[in-house]
């Protein structure tokens, strides 16, 4: 069976091969980083001096029979790293095909774990051994479909790696995975969901249910699952306020129309992302390290905003409901 190994990062170190890529230069080339030994060997190295550069530490073997000068290795974030040993990977053989968390990183997906291992399905061509942190998995379906990602990573298709991730992955991170590939547009709802409520599986029934393509950062949809599980009233999403002014939603008491433009304000500039129209809260959620936008702007008057940062609400929700207790008494 499928199954996956991650390593918990903070907040700040969120990777997705999209994000890693956005924030290098555009000349740089992570393949022209990386030297096959028979790159090498071309090159004019011998074998002993690989082995004494490798000695020396002047190389380093990202996977085994692929290397890169230490010195642009250690100016890699770990993120990077992560892309580099795929990459090693994809280079030395060509065959083998991504899945899991791989093929997650690699679609650009924003994962709340980084991949410490290198997750491919079994039966393709991969030579190395777990040493080299090569996992090889067995799916359970007939036939898999691969799709190639530039520059030349074998993937397995996007909604299959959703519904493998779904199955593997704790609630919240697979949730947030189909969110955001669904934000993005990268699929549609029915390419998905259906697959996810067919799979006889509870976590991704449950993500069928609960996955919602509004939210449009990690940090909203593991704030929202929490939220759920909380078992509060569903809040107003910024995406849902227009629908509520136009009367097309009556799911929350009448607010005056003097709140209107304030709650607006609020949700546009992102000062709040949701709110409880009915209890006149709002909830700020920011990375750890990031300032609260618009934290100087003035609250509707009769209103509450309630601020969190990502220690708040992952892993644990307990600051969460805390914070949110004195609106909500049901969390006592």
């Amino acid at each position: 069976r499928l199954s996956s190994m991650t390593h918990i990062v903070s907040c700040a170190e969120w990777c997705s091969c999209r994000a890693i890529l956005e924030d290098m230069s555009p000349n740089f080339t992570l393949l022209d980083q990386l030297y096959t030994q028979e790159r090498l060997l071309n090159s004019g190295y011998t074998r002993t001096t690989m082995r004494r550069k490798l000695r020396t530490k002047e190389l380093v073997s990202v996977l085994q029979g692929v290397y890169i000068a230490a010195s642009v290795w250690d100016s890699f974030t770990p993120s990077l790293q992560v892309l580099a040993r795929h990459t090693a990977l994809a280079l030395r053989d060509s065959t083998c095909v991504f899945c899991l968390s791989s093929a997650a990183f690699l679609y650009g997906l924003p994962l709340l774990h980084v991949p410490q291992n290198l997750h491919v399905l079994a039966g393709y061509s991969v030579r190395g051994a777990a040493s080299d942190g090569i996992l090889e998995h067995t799916s359970n379906e007939a036939s898999v479909q691969v799709t190639v990602l530039r520059p030349n990573f074998r993937v397995t298709e996007l909604s299959q790696t959703l519904l493998d991730c779904a199955r593997t992955l704790p609630v919240l991170e697979g949730c947030a995975l189909v969110d955001a590939a669904l934000h993005r547009r990268m699929l549609a709802p029915e390419e998905i969901l259906p697959r996810l409520q067919a799979s006889q599986n509870s976590a991704a029934t449950h993500i069928a249910t609960h996955a919602d393509a509004r939210s449009g950062s990690l940090l909203e949809s593991v704030a929202r699952l929490q939220l759920v599980e909380m078992g509060l009233p569903a809040p107003v999403h910024r995406l849902d306020f227009e629908a509520y002014l136009l009367g097309t939603s009556d799911a929350h008491t009448s607010n005056r129309a003097s709140d209107y433009a304030g709650v607006y304000r609020m949700l546009r500039t992102r000062q709040a992302s949701f709110v409880w129209l009915e209890q006149r809260v709002g909830l700020a959620m920011v990375a750890s390290d990031a300032a609260l936008p618009h934290a100087d702007a003035p609250t509707p008057e009769g209103w509450h905003m309630v601020q969190v940062r990502w220690e708040d609400f992952y892993p644990s929700s307990r600051v969460l409901r805390e914070k949110l207790y004195p609106y909500f008494p049901q969390l006592g």
